[in-house]
């Protein structure tokens, strides 16, 4: 998980950039039901 905490804040310190998440996406992309929750959490963060 420590990747996709690190992908995380990359996310968090550049949200502005949709480009960002595609990143992240291509790099989970062997493992997408991480990836799924990894959003679903960025999503949740955000919301609050």
């Amino acid at each position: 998980m420590e990747d996709v905490n690190f992908c995380f804040l990359v996310m968090s310190a550049l949200a502005d950039n949709n480009y960002i998440i595609y990143d992240c996406y291509l790099y989970f992309h062997a493992n997408m039901i991480e990836y799924i929750k990894f959003v679903y959490t960025f999503i949740v963060f955000t919301q609050k």
